[in-house]
């Protein structure tokens, strides 16, 4: 019920080419870049400082930007973690998940998957976004949405789970998926743009009730 961890770590981001939009107030972002991002950490868990535990953590994100003419952009993000030795539950991995019955869309995050629902100590995401922008809809003065299909998938799994005891341990082993649909840019105020998009969980670990598989989500964006 009570224990002592140590840890140190690096983190390293590399995006070769990204620019930046800086506001009149001193606010800075991205404005991305044409080349794939990629993301790490490490972690070690000594007994250093009192202490118990010894593990390594490893992460990694790769996110690149597919533009083209026909489609629109292609946003895909491969995001990877991995646990070597004796690691607690409160250093195990919680995928990704952003999940209420109505919130704010998160990026490479799973819309529909409860906080802490599934623990790994070793876990692989796939994160798509096929954003049409406005070919799919000729805009009309004000009313000029954009169209956005969303699919997630990944897979978890936990080497030790008996070591954790009186914990609910949950691994998604087979598989977790959910897709959706956002709609973008219905409206503006000042320099966002606002939408709605509805997610939808479905595979090995949907739920009996088809409603508690749907996550309802307003979309927010920088307006340039």
């Amino acid at each position: 019920t009570a224990f002592h961890i140590s840890e140190a770590g690096l983190r390293l981001r590399y995006a070769y080419g990204e620019t930046f939009f800086k506001t009149p107030r001193g606010n800075r972002f991205s404005l991305g870049t044409r080349f794939p991002v990629v993301c790490l950490n490490i972690a070690r868990g000594g007994q250093a400082w009192y202490g118990e535990f010894r593990y390594w953590r490893t992460e990694m994100k790769l996110t690149k930007v597919f533009k083209t003419k026909s489609f629109g952009a292609s946003r895909v993000a491969v995001i990877g973690g991995l646990v070597n030795g004796d690691a607690p539950y409160s250093r195990l991995y919680a995928p990704m998940a952003s999940y209420k019955s109505f919130t704010v869309e998160s990026e490479q995050s799973f819309g529909t998957m409860r906080l802490n629902e599934f623990t790994s100590d070793r876990f692989v995401g796939l994160f798509f976004k096929q954003d049409f922008g406005k070919l799919l809809f000729k805009p009309r003065g004000k009313f000029q949405p954009e169209i956005a299909l969303v699919h997630n998938l990944g897979f978890g799994t936990l080497k030790a789970a008996s070591a954790h005891r009186n914990i609910d341990i949950r691994t998604f082993g087979k598989g977790y998926f959910e897709g959706g649909l956002l709609i973008n840019n219905l409206f503006r105020i000042q320099l966002f743009r606002y939408g709605i998009g509805v997610m939808y969980r479905y595979g090995p670990y949907a739920y009996p009730k088809t409603i508690d598989n749907f996550a309802f989500k307003m979309t927010l964006q920088l307006s340039m």
